[in-house]
């Protein structure tokens, strides 16, 4: 590990393949370990929460849409990080700590074994603890929730009369999009109509900002009457 180098001007993007939290070592050198596309692999102060958390200076969004998104469709495992052709998936729960992070976008195979996952990525073979769970069913919901955000995005680039062309470079991301259990079915859904999506996304927020105050759903209903209002000329 010493022979790494330590990244002190580090500025997270998606080319990030995965992060490996190191922070309950206690180095002197670094929290965490950041295997990089083109900068390599490398030591960083912070621990793998706050490398993740790091994302909103990236894509101004951080984890917000993939939480809204994960709990309309009541997936509770694992939350990961998605934003277009890019997904980033924790190893263990988040809400106790740091854990381990693998980029989906950049992993074009996949193994269990016992409690270790092995993934080819475009880096090389990259082995992370993943202690509890069925890790083909977690990978599955993240790609899912990647095709949403693509399905929702093209509908609203569409609405400027714009063509949305995704990258071919997405890794696994499309591995499931045969796939025709109950979640992938609801994705017609989504294609015929966005509006619960957006409906949704905009009360979650609402509610998350009067979380706590006194007369909740009055200041929401004062809020939408708000937003309507500035939708309109007059």
């Amino acid at each position: 590990m010493r022979l790494l180098y330590i990244s002190e001007d580090f500025e997270v993007d998606p080319d990030v393949v995965a992060v490996l939290d190191v922070s309950k070592e206690k180095l002197s050198y670094g929290k965490s370990i950041i295997l990089h596309k083109s900068k390599g692999v490398f030591f960083v102060s912070q621990n793998s929460r706050q490398v993740i958390n790091e994302f909103h200076k990236y894509n101004r969004l951080g984890i917000l849409l993939s939480k809204i998104l994960a709990n309309y469709f009541e997936i509770k495992q694992l939350i990961p990080l998605v934003h277009g052709n890019y997904a980033y998936m924790p190893m263990r729960g988040t809400s106790h700590g740091s854990t381990d992070w693998i980029g989906v976008h950049h992993v074009e195979d996949f193994n269990q074994y016992e409690q270790q996952g092995i993934f080819e990525t475009s880096q090389g073979k990259v082995k992370i603890v993943f202690p509890k769970g069925n890790l083909n069913d977690r990978l599955h919901d993240c790609c899912f929730l990647s095709e949403i955000f693509y399905i929702a995005i093209r509908r609203l680039v569409g609405t400027m009369n714009y063509e949305l062309k995704p990258s071919e470079d997405t890794g696994m991301l499309q591995k499931y999009h045969l796939c025709n259990c109950l979640r992938h079915s609801s994705r017609d859904n989504v294609r015929s109509d966005l509006n619960p999506v957006i409906d949704f996304v905009k009360n979650s927020m609402l509610y998350s900002m009067v979380h706590g105050e006194i007369g909740q759903r009055d200041l929401i209903t004062s809020y939408k009457q708000r937003i309507n209002k500035l939708k309109h000329i007059f």
